[in-house]
């Protein structure tokens, strides 16, 4: 890191990077001379299972049994699986989550908000920039959870 296929210009620069940073979403390291280079992929399309296993990994009591599928990800199926992992990071942390009726159909707002989309299809599939801008929008960011020199999550 950082990325070199996001440029810093790029307005989720910094959520790309932090989701990154996090494991949850995870880049390309490949050879380049001397170095290596790190892709993100931005504008590339993600599995569900790819994204519940990032998911698990950071918060290990996220079930990702429940994702097993290797179909590429949409974007109503992106915010189900997030909505599944703010309800842990809230309830590790005492906040009272009522889940997943308050949230469910709140990644229209989400998605007009973030990514500068009005008419959006919760069908359409979600690029893993805009799945990088999603988790970044947060409430319990991701990048804002306490972690331990493995990048594993300290638990109170």
């Amino acid at each position: 890191m950082p990325y070199v296929d996001v440029k810093p210009d790029d307005l989720h620069w910094e959520a790309v990077q932090k989701m990154g940073a996090t494991g949850i979403l995870r880049g390309v390291g490949k050879p380049e001379g001397w170095a290596n280079k790190t892709f993100f992929y931005p504008d590339s399309s993600i599995a569900e299972n790819e994204l519940a296993s990032g998911l698990f990994q950071f918060e290990p009591n996220f079930p990702k049994n429940k994702y097993p599928g290797n179909n590429k990800l949409t974007i109503s199926k992106a915010w189900e699986m997030i909505v599944e992992m703010q309800h842990h990071l809230r309830t590790r942390v005492g906040i009272a989550h009522k889940y997943p009726d308050i949230t469910s159909n709140e990644w229209q707002v989400v998605a007009k908000k973030v990514l500068a989309i009005d008419n959006i299809s919760g069908n359409r599939l979600i690029t893993r920039k805009e799945l990088a801008a999603f988790l970044n929008s947060l409430a319990q960011n991701p990048f804002l959870q306490k972690v331990d020199m493995k990048g594993q999550l300290i638990y109170k």
